[in-house]
């Protein structure tokens, strides 16, 4: 896995608390360390960052519990990929 991308699902996962009081259900989409929006859907998301954004450089993340399953979201060179993580 890229370290940038790495690195901003390492942020999503440290700070997932205080994401969740804000995006709990959303599609939150992470740049450098830092949430440059929130969506309905993966595919909202997909489809207006890759507008603004270029590929491989922000995750898209769905914000839920720990309770749930996580699922890796993102980007690269015009393909999507969602990959689920153990717990």
């Amino acid at each position: 896995m890229d370290k940038m991308l790495k690195k901003n699902y390492d942020y999503f996962n440290a700070n997932l608390e205080q994401l969740l009081s804000q995006y709990n259900g959303r599609y939150i989409a992470i740049k450098e360390e830092t949430v440059i929006g929130d969506y309905n859907s993966f595919e909202d998301a997909y489809n207006n960052l890759c507008e603004k954004e270029e590929i491989g450089t922000f995750i898209i993340q769905h914000c839920i519990s720990e309770a749930e399953q996580y699922r890796m979201n993102f980007a690269w060179n015009n393909v999507s990929f969602e990959g689920v993580l153990n717990q």
